[in-house]
């Protein structure tokens, strides 16, 4: 009588990781949560703790993706745990940085770093290559975050080359949006749009949904510095569609306050402040304080220039109060200047957009 062979927890879990991690990629959330629920079920019910480890990794990426920042604190802190029990240093590695990555979209960003460094060091000692690309990546995003931005396109070079070197394409996308952002601020317009646009292509040969949504927020973006409203407003548009499809609640927090500052520079104040209400509803649902600064920001802009002074205030206020406490040191410069506006035009009708 032939022997029945043991089922491979392992190896069925590892699938079913493997197929969220498709899904999420392509924009099925739900699809994605639920492969790594069902892998984190079977791996308690197989007490398989790496494979548990695995399934709690993954479901804090996807928590992150839609800007459950909690849930990715708790999953990761789960994972490391067990990581931690095994010796698998490239596993708590991974949760490092993305615990990193949830108090970086909180606004705590000295923690985020000290995580993102920490990482790295582990990244190093171990020869994780990919690792240490993904962490050179986060800590340049900080730097980003503090206008150190060459300091930021150094690290997100070092992240590209390490990439190529590896093979890593979706990587290397990654690195390229974040260079021309880098290469937009240091007043290189027309590098930043190359790389933008290289970055979109490979996200759409790759099947990167979340990340065209990015790359086509940024091309629009250029494209209304320079003047380009209608081209702005229709990559705009498309990024949003494709946001809400993929559950990326950060992401359509961006495009609809993008939006609304499009609206706001095309005399249409009314129809912006709806898109900045929306924004800030995603950026207070999210827990992200730097992006409802910003909103509220530029909503007291929208409210003057419909003429509602008193909401105006009351707006600034709240904005100047959460730019104090996290830091956001451009927006309490908007702040100011749209206080001497206000100053100057106590009616407000002819506040400057921004």
């Amino acid at each position: 009588m032939r022997a029945v062979r043991p089922p491979d927890y392992r190896a069925v879990i590892g699938a079913l990781l493997s197929r969220s991690a498709v899904r999420e990629l392509t924009g099925d959330a739900a699809g994605a949560f639920a492969d790594a629920k069902k892998g984190l079920r079977l791996a308690r019910a197989a007490a398989e703790p790496l494979s548990e480890a695995d399934s709690l990794a993954l479901l804090s990426e996807l928590f992150s993706a839609t800007g459950r920042y909690g849930d990715v604190l708790q999953a990761s802190s789960d994972a490391l745990e067990r990581y931690q029990a095994a010796g698998n240093l490239r596993g708590c590695s991974t949760c490092i940085n993305n615990i990193g990555a949830a108090l970086d979209a909180q606004g705590q960003h000295a923690g985020a770093l000290q995580q993102y460094q920490r990482s790295l060091e582990i990244d190093i000692r171990i020869g994780d290559r990919s690792g240490q690309a993904y962490s050179l990546n986060n800590i340049g995003n900080i730097h980003t975050g503090r206008g150190d931005h060459r300091i930021a396109l150094g690290l997100y070079t070092e992240s590209l080359q390490i990439r190529k070197e590896i093979g890593d394409i979706a990587g290397q996308a990654r690195c390229l949006n974040n260079i021309g952002a880098c290469h937009d601020c240091l007043g290189d317009p027309d590098e930043a749009m190359r790389c933008y646009q290289e970055s979109y292509r490979i996200k759409r040969r790759i099947g990167d949904r979340r990340g065209q949504a990015l790359s086509l927020n940024n091309i629009g973006l250029l494209h209304r510095l320079r003047g380009e409203q209608g081209e702005a407003l229709r990559c705009y548009r498309e990024s949003l569609a494709i946001r809400e499809a993929v559950g990326d609640r950060r992401g359509q927090a961006e495009s609809h306050n993008n939006i609304g500052v499009l609206l706001a520079r095309r005399n249409a104040p009314g129809e912006a402040l709806e898109h900045y209400r929306r924004s800030l509803g995603l950026y207070e649902l999210i827990g992200d304080p730097r992006g409802q600064a910003h909103v509220r920001q530029n909503s007291a802009d929208a409210l003057l220039a419909l003429g509602e002074v008193t909401a105006a205030r009351a707006e600034l206020d709240r904005a100047r109060a959460l730019a104090e406490t996290h830091g956001c040191g451009e927006t309490l410069r908007r702040i100011a200047r749209t206080e001497t506006e206000l100053a100057r035009r106590p009616d407000g009708r002819a506040a400057a957009d921004r």
